[in-house]
Order: structure tokens, then C-alpha cells, then sequence
């Protein structure tokens, strides 16, 4: 809930969720929700309030800006921020903070531009097809890298390369819409429906510690490496370039 900048409020004893119908009911007060019904959640006491109530960006009020000067002054260490996105690294450096010490990178294949390409590399059926997708992921991951670095000024970035297994980018077989998504992806990337079915089940791993987490997926693919490393190197600032 964290990287998608939302507060979250688990084990919460007094609040029921009616399996397979779309209401909460409490069990404290006599309270029913529905699908559509607002609630606030404030993640800092655990309290769940009904109905919107009025909030603001962190780190935008001035009372916060004003201890975060005041600690500025004593702390003797830096703080870093971990981020998934170019929109985390914004809102950690609107917070002050002095680095990124870690940016995941696999949210930036996730994004609607980019996702229906990706799987679409993950399904292709030799590097030739998946070096094609990656040319056109190439410039969209490249931006995201510009601004990320555009924003962070020279400061520290911790980048890390795509890590989790590639099966987490296809429809969940245990999904209950699998179907569905199925369907929708083999029009997306012009796969007939069986064989988009074929490959999305050939990825389904068992344990997904001897998957391709880590390394595993760059020594399998290296074309994926290479990409993020070229998008991240062909990301100098315009006045930086030399010509040779």
C-alpha cells in the first residue's frame, strides 16, 4: 500500500467484509458499507472514519516543513527513500529526502503504455521477437530515468534491475476473471487464444525461489538487462553529451 502512496490499516478487529458481496459491516456499531460508500482510513492511529474526510499530501503542510528544518540542523545521518516509480521519486524528494537508496523498476513495466509490450515480450517465441518489444519499451523506460534523475539533481539513485519472476506480468491462472484476461491478452498481442494459453501456463512456476528471481533472469534473458542498462546509461542530462 506504501509504494502505491496509500495508508492501510490491517487486523482490524471491529470490521467484518461480507465474502463474495461487496459490504463491510462493524461489528462495534451498527454499520453496513457498500461498494461505492466513502470512508477515510488514517493509518497513523488506525482509526476508520465514514464517509471523505478533508486530507492533504504529505509533507506539504507547513508544520512538517518547519521539524524537518529544525531536525536538519541534529541529524547526524542521511535519509533515503525507496521508490517504484517516477511519481514516488517527486514526492520523496518533495519530502526532503537526500537520495533514493533503492528504485524498484519493475512498476515502470506495469504501466498501461507498457505492460500489454511486456507480456508480449514474455510470450514471444524466440530473442529476435523480444528484442523487438524491448526497442519499444527502450524509450518510454529511458524518460522515466531522465525525469527520475532530472528531479533528483546528482544526487544518489540505487537502481535495481527487474527482479521478480516474469509469471507476476501474466494473468493468474488461480484468477477467478483468468478467462477473461486470457482472452483480452491474445487480442491485445495478436496471439491466437490456445497457444496465448500454452505459453502463460509454460510460465507458472512452483517455487518461485528457484525461479528467475535476481540474476537467474539475466543470465536466462539477457536482452532484458540490457535494455534497463542502456535506458539508464542513454539518460545523461543534454548538457553532459561530449562530441566525440
Amino acid at each position: 500500500m506504501r509504494s502505491m502512496g496509500k495508508s492501510a490499516v490491517t487486523n482490524v478487529q471491529g470490521v467484518t467484509m461480507a465474502r463474495n458481496q461487496d459490504e463491510l459491516s462493524s461489528s462495534m456499531q451498527d454499520i453496513c458499507l457498500h461498494q461505492g460508500d466513502s470512508i477515510t482510513i488514517d493509518g497513523s492511529t488506525g482509526t476508520v472514519y465514514m464517509g471523505a474526510m478533508p486530507t492533504i499530501a504529505a509533507g506539504r503542510d507547513e508544520y512538517f516543513q518547519t521539524i524537518m528544518q529544525w531536525a536538519d540542523k541534529y541529524k547526524r545521518m542521511q535519509v533515503f527513500s525507496t521508490a517504484t516509480s517516477f511519481e514516488d521519486v517527486q514526492q520523496a524528494h518533495r519530502i526532503g529526502v537526500e537520495g533514493i537508496g533503492m528504485c524498484q523498476t519493475e512498476f515502470m513495466f506495469r504501466r498501461d503504455t507498457c505492460i500489454d509490450l511486456f507480456r508480449k515480450m514474455i510470450l514471444s517465441h524466440d530473442a529476435a521477437e523480444r528484442k523487438e518489444c524491448l526497442a519499444k519499451i527502450l524509450p518510454m523506460h529511458q524518460l522515466e530515468f531522465q525525469n527520475i534523475f532530472r528531479v533528483m539533481n546528482n544526487r544518489q539513485v540505487v537502481i535495481r534491475l527487474l527482479d521478480p519472476p516474469l509469471q507476476d506480468f501474466l494473468p493468474n491462472p488461480q484468477s477467478v476473471h483468468f478467462g477473461q484476461e486470457i482472452a483480452s491478452l491474445s487480442e491485445k498481442i495478436k496471439l491466437p487464444v490456445d497457444q496465448c494459453l500454452q505459453r502463460v501456463m509454460q510460465w507458472q512456476e512452483t517455487n518461485p525461489m528457484f525461479g528467475f528471481r535476481g540474476c537467474r533472469l539475466s543470465i536466462v534473458y539477457p536482452e532484458i538487462t540490457e535494455m534497463q542498462v542502456k535506458a539508464i546509461i542513454g539518460t545523461t542530462p543534454s548538457h553532459h553529451h561530449h562530441h566525440q
